[in-house]
């Protein structure tokens, strides 16, 4: 692995205070760490307290390999590999959660070639070993955690590209509830746009518990499933949301009104769509962000320290992080243009060195690599390029 300084300091507007009673925007800075053992194309990487020690270690899943990369954080600004385990054959994204109730953090995979997700199963020493695959339906890309149905525990959800194999139709979305000690009922079966690629958990109509955003990047499209806390949702809005090939979303509320918005990538045109959410699950008011080329991921976190979400896209064809920070005013700066290694595909918000701010853990694809961009004080010097 490798580490080196780059400092980025934004001025104007990137600086000015915010409102009353929030705290003076900080400038950025990063220090780049490189973690080179995670498998050949990393697909997702993830961040938790592995190990219990209260630093945040990574996860990283390799999508040629087959197999999940834990590394556990050693203080000081280091990462260190810990383990490998066997996640199948084509692990695409993780979630976070206790699954089985035991007080460590568990992992679940999306496991395309198996055609379900794959429940990882931590012993609370940063290792995992592999669980039950839950079918979920053909190719899955995304999986998400959360508790659903208020029952105290957590729900597993499947997005799945399509159904069928090489057939043009609407994918499916495997929603499967938990049943404690770690087990999952048979899937609730929701019908989405065309290829669906990702999903996000939030309340966006105030009501009846957590419902679920999914990205369509065939259908070019987003759909809304409102939950009516029975263990059911209704396709509550097919979103054309006025961009192309999206491949994931970020949803927080972005504005301040209280409603959750979303943030949607939108590679054809190089930009992240910004659909603010009316409160009662609909979505109106939409703008236009440029990033750079090929992005791919997008989320969001307060990185100034001004108490807004900013917005974070990893854009692959570019080999660059950006950021997009929120103004006083509303709205979001132009671009910051991070480079990191090639090839760059989902990326994680934490703070991964315990000094309060706001770090970034970025998978490059085509250099296999995950590049550490800690917030600090230092040289600007960026990532080095991969050989």
């Amino acid at each position: 692995m490798t580490t080196l300084a780059l400092v980025l300091t934004l001025t104007g507007c990137a600086t000015m205070r915010g409102a009353p009673g929030t705290p003076p925007a900080r400038a950025l800075a990063f220090a780049c760490q490189q973690l080179d053992d995670v498998g050949e194309s990393p697909f997702s990487v993830v961040a938790g307290d592995w190990n219990g020690d209260g630093r945040i270690d990574l996860a990283v899943t390799s999508g040629v390999r087959g197999t999940t990369t834990t590394f556990l954080n050693a203080g000081g600004r280091r990462f260190e590999l810990h383990a490998k385990v066997d996640t199948g054959e084509l692990p695409r994204g993780l979630a976070v959660g206790d699954v089985d109730g035991d007080g460590h953090l568990d992992l679940a995979a999306a496991d395309a070639k198996a055609n379900g997700v794959r429940v990882l199963l931590g012993d609370g020493n940063g290792s995992f070993r592999r669980g039950k695959l839950y079918q979920s339906g053909f190719y899955p890309f995304d999986a998400a955690l959360a508790d659903l149905d208020g029952d105290g525990r957590l729900d597993l959800i499947g997005v799945n590209e399509s159904n069928v194999p090489m057939r043009k139709e609407a994918g499916k979305v495997g929603v499967f509830f938990g049943q404690g000690g770690g087990d999952f009922a048979a899937p609730l079966v929701l019908e989405a746009g065309e290829h669906p690629a990702a999903a996000q958990v939030a309340n966006f109509d105030g009501r009846d518990g957590p419902d679920i955003a999914v990205a369509n990047w065939e259908s070019d499209s987003v759909s809304i499933f409102l939950n009516d806390g029975q263990r059911h949702f209704r396709h509550a809005e097919e979103l054309a949301y006025g961009g192309g090939l999206p491949y994931s979303l970020y949803a927080a509320d972005l504005d301040g009104d209280g409603a959750v918005d979303l943030a949607v990538t939108d590679m054809r045109a190089s930009a992240v769509r910004v659909l603010y959410g009316d409160g009662a699950g609909h979505f109106g008011r939409a703008v236009s962000l440029p990033v750079g080329g090929g992005v791919r991921w997008v989320t969001g976190a307060d990185l100034n320290g001004d108490g807004r979400v900013d917005l974070i896209t990893a854009d692959m064809a570019a080999d660059r992080v950006s950021i997009l920070l929120a103004l006083p005013a509303g709205g979001f700066a132009p671009a910051l243009a991070v480079p990191v290694g090639r090839g760059p595909r989902t990326l994680v918000a934490r703070d991964l060195d315990g000094d309060g701010r706001v770090d970034l853990a970025v998978t490059d694809m085509t250099s296999n690599s995950v590049s550490v961009l800690f917030q600090t004080d230092g040289a600007a010097t960026p990532c080095p390029p991969a050989p």
